[in-house]
């Protein structure tokens, strides 16, 4: 049976900022965002790069990641200070964050000073938590993950009630969980979002697959970031949107041309990302040195920011939708139909 899939092309506008990589959690899949070993960013130098990306390349969205930016010591007066010169903010964290701090946070995320909120919660299986975290699975471990979980899901739920906050779920193979925390969300109407293990991908696909079947889920649309690698596919099961992020094979030749990594590549271009002090651009989260990653000025004038910025410029494929055989046929594919390579 052959469907029509709509895209929609959403404009990329967004930095990601590693403020640190301090985490008090160590998942097995997380990739750093390229970088393991940073130092905390500076607030002042952080907004003066902010200023000439935006003025350069028009990205007026600041994402706060880490390792977990609620360790940041300056957090908070980093979001005041982004918010008063207009850009968005957003911030992913793993939810695990003292009293004070949902205070704090909610108050900006009240006031529209933080647009949106994305948590990483991956289950609510305190034995599970802990395979994901490699630490041994025992009574006492347990019973301090099952407190750990009951402080992420209770901050969760509160915040949800004040502004928007989404779930980023990584799958592999343990599908219980997946159903956990899908009904976790749809009792708190909360927008999940399904993304493949990268270490694990077929495994990832075939979870996925499993899950939207028994969910009886119904195919709505792809939902591509131009110019870069990400998009996603919206499903909806019952009056609940799910998303899962996928990857399409987007290269730039300045950055990719020659990559002997390429066919292994888990992201192709995807962000640009800011880390470090003092602060650097990276462009690729495989690969260290230049040109994937160099000093803000320089990449303010390479041939990288020249080749995003006339990418942004350019108008996105005149697709107004997709012929699919199959609910599922998505999953796996790099290069879904007329969708695929930029």
């Amino acid at each position: 049976m052959s469907i029509k899939a709509p895209v929609r092309y959403r404009p990329y506008t967004s930095l990601r900022l590693k403020l640190l990589e301090a985490c008090q959690l160590r998942c097995r899949f997380c990739h750093h965002e390229g970088n393991a070993s940073v130092r905390f960013v500076d607030v002042e130098t952080v907004l003066q790069s902010v200023l000439e990306m935006r003025s350069v390349l028009g990205l007026n969205k600041v994402h706060l990641t880490g390792g977990e930016p609620t360790l940041y010591p300056y957090l908070f007066e980093l979001i005041e200070c982004l918010a008063s010169n207009h850009f968005q903010v957003a911030i992913t964290s793993h939810g695990l964050f003292s009293e004070e701090k949902f205070e704090r946070l909610s108050h900006f995320l009240e006031r529209g000073d933080v647009t949106y909120i994305n948590f990483s919660l991956h289950t609510l299986n305190p034995e599970q938590h802990l395979v994901i975290n490699g630490q041994n699975v025992n009574e006492v471990n347990s019973k301090d993950a099952d407190k750990a979980l009951q402080q992420i899901t209770g901050n969760i739920e509160r915040l949800a009630k004040v502004g928007t906050v989404n779930i980023n779920c990584v799958v592999s193979d343990e599908i219980q969980s997946l159903h956990q925390v899908f009904e976790f969300a749809r009792k708190n109407r909360i927008i999940l979002r399904l993304v493949p293990d990268w270490t694990a991908l077929d495994a990832a696909h075939s979870t996925i697959r499993e899950f939207l079947r028994v969910k009886q889920a119904e195919f709505s649309t792809f939902v591509a970031v131009y110019p870069t690698s990400n998009y996603s596919v919206r499903y909806q099961v019952n009056d609940m949107p799910l998303d899962v992020k996928l990857i399409r094979s987007v290269d730039f030749d300045s950055l990719c041309t020659g990559c002997s990594f390429i066919k292994n590549c888990v992201e192709f271009f995807g962000n640009v990302r800011l880390e470090g002090n003092p602060l650097h651009v990276r462009l690729c989260i495989h690969r260290q040195g230049e040109p994937y990653t160099m000093p803000v000025q320089k990449f303010l004038d390479s041939a990288q920011c020249r080749e995003l910025r006339q990418r942004l410029l350019q108008s996105p494929p005149a697709i107004d939708n997709l012929s699919v055989s199959g609910l599922h046929e998505p999953f796996g594919i790099r290069e879904p139909l007329q969708l695929g390579r930029q």
